[in-house]
């Protein structure tokens, strides 16, 4: 049974529309997954910024096939491992670059944290909140990169679709990208989380009018409570709480999207 699945899913993955309709008759289609499947596409180039143990990164490597690359960013070093191994295991590898870096505004060595054992929310900030509510607190040395740089030193000439969880860091990482998103305007997906953010020195504001200065006119919010991104309004960008998926459209993906 194993075989078959390790030999079908694959498949699926490089079909979008045939792996929703699998995933939906399974009652597993997540907003994620939808919003994934539809503007991922064969020959893409993606980046996946706080890739963690890879679940996103295996399944981007699926849907853009051998003519598209998945570079993965995760700095923790631990996490990166898992990242290796899971990529190796799934027969990733092949259009897949993993990157053991944080992406952010300006390059260089950082300490960054995780609470217990939660990778999931591991952060070049402390949090209160959280996982980080009591318990012990990992720290790791890490590289982070400014994305720009990263893209002109790899000679890259596209970048259709970003992925960017990175624990209250989203902006920063942005900031580091602005060269790549005003010359090719790829899609975003960002989780933004208040609480996190404010451990940067910013706000929900300030990342919707870097977004608007960027040439995104409109935000969207992808939640299992719509079928589609729903446009936000500033009123309700500034009303999120807790964690919150972000998106802005590629104007070429736009019809892909709803």
């Amino acid at each position: 049974m194993r075989t078959i699945r390790a030999w079908v899913l694959p498949l699926l993955m490089r079909r979008p529309a045939l792996y929703r309709a699998a995933l939906r008759l399974k009652g597993t289609l997540t907003a994620e997954l939808r919003t994934f499947t539809r503007l991922v596409r064969a020959g893409d180039v993606v980046f996946d910024i706080g890739a963690n143990r890879g679940a996103f990164t295996v399944l981007f490597s699926r849907i853009v096939g051998p003519t598209g690359t998945v570079y993965a960013f995760e700095p923790v070093p631990p996490t990166f491992a898992r990242l290796s191994e899971r990529v190796t295991a799934e027969g990733a590898v092949g259009n897949t670059r993993l990157v053991p870096s944080a992406a952010s505004d300006r390059p260089g060595q950082f300490t960054i944290y995780m609470p217990g054992d939660d990778d999931g929310q591991a952060s070049l900030a402390r949090h209160a909140t959280g996982s980080w509510a009591g318990g012990q607190v990992h720290e790791y040395t890490c590289t982070a990169v400014r994305l720009d740089d990263y893209i002109a030193e790899s000679g890259l000439n596209r970048l259709d679709f970003v992925k960017c969880d990175v624990e209250g860091a989203e902006l920063l990482a942005l900031r580091g990208l602005e060269k790549a998103v005003a010359r090719w305007k790829p899609s975003l997906y960002i989780e933004m989380n208040p609480d996190w953010i404010k451990g940067f020195g910013y706000t929900a504001r300030n990342l919707l009018d870097f977004l608007r200065a960027a040439g995104y006119e409109s935000v969207f919010h992808v939640s299992n409570a719509a079928p589609y991104p729903v446009p936000l309004t500033e009123a309700e960008f500034g009303r999120l709480g807790g964690y919150s998926n972000l998106l802005c459209v590629s104007p070429a993906r736009i019809p892909c999207a709803f």
